[in-house]
């Protein structure tokens, strides 16, 4: 009656929660590397470091250095942005695919210790029968 009643409990409650565990961590890797808020500022210079024209008049150096400049910054942002977007990706797979195997884990090792254990005496119990 007891085995029963810890079957039911693990299957109704402890398996779930496993597999809800894993989801919010898989969750939790996500807003970590905060990869949507990455991909909507992908084009945004970097630490929003600009150069605005500041003189009155027209120089074409000036405007040639300060687009340079921004230029140079939206791109350092865009590689920093796509590296922690691969990491993150890269982070959330490895810790989804840990997940689902540990919960399967998780989920098998009542019945797999109840048939290990019912093999183990068929073993023991078989020498005595031949």
């Amino acid at each position: 009656m007891y085995m029963l009643g810890f079957f039911v409990w693990f299957y109704k409650e402890s398996v779930p929660t496993t597999f809800l565990f894993w989801w919010h961590f898989t969750r939790l890797t996500l807003r970590f590397f905060a990869i949507s808020w990455h991909f909507g500022t992908f084009f945004k210079p970097w630490k929003q470091m600009q150069v605005g024209y500041q003189q009155h008049g027209f120089s074409i150096k000036l405007f040639v250095d300060s687009f340079r400049f921004n230029v140079v910054s939206r791109l350092v942002g865009m590689v920093i942005r796509t590296m922690i977007i691969v990491w993150g990706l890269i982070s959330v797979v490895f810790i989804g695919l840990i997940g689902a195997v540990v919960s399967i884990a998780w989920a098998v090792l009542p019945i797999g210790l109840f048939a290990l254990t019912l093999y183990g005496v068929w073993l023991l119990a078989s020498p005595l029968f031949s």
